[in-house]
């Protein structure tokens, strides 16, 4: 039996090459860091790690508040002297591994953490993604785009650059 390459005498290199070029020029190519806009309206800057799992924003205040339709998340989120309070639906709790350096109160391994759904726009593409909050005031960037959100978006990432992109979204 013939195969589709043999017919077009292309090696399977090549035709692995042929197809990453053709996947190119259709993604968009980001950095491992970039500005994101949250909600349509607050630009910030984000770190893009495929190495974690979950993306996280940096959150003060976190309260969860019971309604008659569920509950909900009622937080505030600091960023360059300015203070956004949001009031999101409780997706979820995820349980995240303490790093070494944090504070094993009461034995427990893990921290819980509320998840919401936040709308971000990377690049020119606006997607709702699921986004643990705990505070990252003592990180460099106060949002962490893991890897669950960055499959959503069709995207090539440069890792050894950064700030490739400029959010573009249409509100």
């Amino acid at each position: 039996m013939i195969e589709i390459k043999q017919i077009l005498g292309l090696t399977c290199g090549m035709a692995y090459f042929l197809m990453l070029t053709a996947l190119s020029q259709e993604l968009v190519t980001v950095g491992s860091k970039e500005n994101v806009v949250l909600q349509s309206n607050i630009e910030i800057p984000a770190k893009l790690d495929t190495g974690a799992s979950l993306s996280s924003l940096s959150a003060k205040n976190i309260h969860i508040i019971s309604k008659n339709d569920g509950y909900w998340v009622a937080f505030t989120f600091n960023y360059a002297n300015d203070k956004y309070n949001f009031l999101l639906p409780l997706v979820k709790y995820t349980h995240i591994l303490k790093r070494n350096d944090e504070n094993f109160a009461e034995g427990k391994k893990f921290s819980e953490r509320p998840v919401v759904e936040l709308t971000i726009c990377l690049g020119h593409q606006k997607e709702k993604i699921l986004v643990n909050l705990v505070d990252r005031s003592h990180f460099s960037y106060p949002m962490l785009i893991g890897l669950q959100s960055l499959k959503q978006f069709h995207l090539l990432m440069d890792v050894s650059k950064d700030f490739l992109t400029k959010p573009a979204c249409s509100k």
